[in-house]
């Protein structure tokens, strides 16, 4: 059976002044999905002046491992491998110390993850009949037999 993967893409924006020791936080679900990997692009414009960082449980993902590490450059795509299950909101941490608002651009490369339940098949039950000659009529009884 073929993966169906799929992008799901956000646009994340950071206003003018949000400083770093009090960096804008914001929640963001992608839903119970397999991410394969992330692509977080920086348009020009920034100009090292903003700063992404991107958590998964309390566990840095972009950029990887770090918690005090940020993505701060300019006109640049960053790919990242990640390779874990999503089921959890995730946490996009930013700051901007410059005189404008940014965007940063994230696509994320998902698989959905769909439960496989077992599958089961409901058969009829044969009804066997039995009489009781020494009551002198006959009586029809249901008998599940396996």
């Amino acid at each position: 059976m073929p993966l169906n993967n799929w992008y799901i893409e956000r646009l994340y924006t950071v206003t003018a002044g949000t400083l770093r020791a009090n960096p804008l936080v914001l929640p963001d679900k992608l839903g119970d999905v397999w991410c394969n990997d992330v692509n977080v692009r920086i348009p020009p414009g920034h100009c090292g002046q903003t700063g992404i960082q991107i958590e998964y449980a309390g566990v840095p993902i972009v950029p990887w491992n770090d918690a005090n590490a940020f993505i701060i450059d300019d006109d640049k795509d960053y790919p990242f491998d990640v390779g874990m299950e999503f089921d959890q909101s995730l946490t996009v941490t930013m700051f901007n110390v410059g005189t404008f608002d940014h965007t940063f651009y994230v696509r994320w490369n998902v698989t959905a993850i769909v439960l496989k339940l077992p599958t089961i098949v409901a058969g009829l039950v044969p009804i066997v009949q039995s009489t009781q000659p020494s009551s002198g009529f006959q009586s029809v009884v249901g008998i599940a037999s396996p």
